[in-house]
């Protein structure tokens, strides 16, 4: 815990920036309220449970603009991280960019994350040194080169709907022709799905391969991605892949969905029948997929005006999974401001003496400012912030 570290995380709290990875050990400085601890520890226990036991679980978590929904999200990810999955990986999709619904699936690949944080190419190699370890355990005699081709053409066959057939005591070349043979077997029935005039599953595998090899092919995986998403097959090719590669969970965090109302507009009840769709596949956990532990954020009004009036199965199916921010109390505020005063000692920052009643003073000071001002869990540390570094630096 370093004092420029702190000091960052600090100036991304003032300014309502995002927080990097190793930022998230600072979240619980802002984390308060028995409320908001209770729906953290229910995810937390979720995500321990399907960790043993392989399922699929989801969670709606609904709160106003800026009741800390998004710092929820950062606290999951920081619990994972101290968790510490020795098998899981982190898919954090944030939907305030999101324009087009047949993109839902695109966002979620995208903002995949190993378990420790990092970038998409890191997760995707993390995900290939499984595959490849696999084999270089097996025998200790195949190239890189080989090994690349037989994870290949394992990951054609699995995503076509095959089945890799036992190979021990087989050599290289006799491996691959057999390979070869079940992949061909399970395409020439359905050639068309795979003309060269669109992208298919085959060319996803192509594209997360080359992309591990080459970081600058990541346009064609991009593009690939993108395409996939649109014919709504792309998330089920990830997962079949994670779960052959050995993940046992994957914690997909979708935040901001009340955004997709005004930026998807007349199209949203398709992006819901994604969502209920994504929902639906959850059973396949556990014995094609990893098991998934799935957190949605959004306001209640959404979820109300939106969801149960566009879409009443997806309301109906998110009934009794949802979990409600409750507005901070008094006590759980006089909490947030001696965390932060807490926090910039440890940052370095030199304090002028505080009076003895100086919670009354910060308390009358909110209680002004928020008396013409709607209270929200953002503009309150962002005001408490203001009233330490006015009134209480020495600077």
């Amino acid at each position: 815990m370093s004092t420029k570290s702190i000091r960052l995380f600090i100036n991304n709290l003032k300014y309502k920036l995002g927080f990097s990875d190793d930022q998230l050990e600072y979240v619980d400085y802002i984390t308060v309220g028995n409320n908001f601890r209770s729906i953290i520890s229910k995810i937390e226990n979720a995500i321990k449970d399907v960790n043993f036991h392989p399922a699929g679980i989801d969670f709606v978590v609904t709160g106003g603009f800026g009741s800390g929904k998004s710092h929820l999200v950062y606290s999951v990810q920081n619990r994972v991280k101290q968790i510490n999955l020795n098998s899981g990986l982190v898919c954090v999709a944030d939907l305030n960019t999101l324009r087009d619904p047949a993109e839902f699936q695109y966002s979620l690949v995208q903002g995949l994350i190993s378990v420790q944080g990092g970038t998409l190419r890191d997760a995707l190699t993390e995900i290939y040194e499984r595959l490849a370890q696999e084999y270089r355990n097996r025998n200790h005699e195949l190239s890189e080169n080989q090994i690349l081709t037989m994870i290949r053409w394992s990951l054609l066959i699995l995503v076509v709907g095959g089945v890799v057939p036992p190979t021990t005591g087989l050599s290289f070349a006799e491996i691959i022709k057999i390979l070869k043979s079940i992949f061909e077997e399970f395409t020439k029935p359905h050639q068309e799905r795979f003309s060269v005039d669109s992208e298919t599953p085959k060319d996803f595998v192509d594209a997360f391969l080359n992309f591990v090899q080459t970081p600058e092919s990541a346009s064609q995986f991009e593009e690939v991605t993108r395409y996939l998403s649109k014919s709504y097959i792309l998330t089920d090719v990830v997962f079949k892949i994670l779960f052959r590669a050995g993940y046992r969970t994957v914690i997909v965090l979708v935040d901001e969905v009340e955004s997709t109302k005004e930026n998807c507009g007349d199209d949203l009840g398709k992006l819901l029948i994604q969502f209920r769709h994504f929902r639906e596949s959850l059973k396949k956990c556990g014995s094609e997929y990893p098991a998934i532990v799935a957190v949605w954020t959004m306001t209640e009004e959404f979820l109300r005006d939106q969801v149960e009036k566009i879409d009443p199965p997806l309301s109906q199916r998110w009934e009794d999974r949802v979990l409600g921010l409750d507005p901070i109390a008094d006590d759980e505020i006089h909490e947030l401001i001696n965390k932060l005063i807490e926090l910039y000692r440890k940052g370095g920052y030199s304090f002028k003496k505080l009076p003895s009643n100086y919670m009354d003073i910060f308390m009358q000071q909110l209680n002004d400012y928020f008396h013409m001002n709607t209270i929200t869990m953002r503009r309150l540390i962002s005001r408490i912030i203001s009233i330490i570094e006015n009134e209480y630096l020495i600077t």
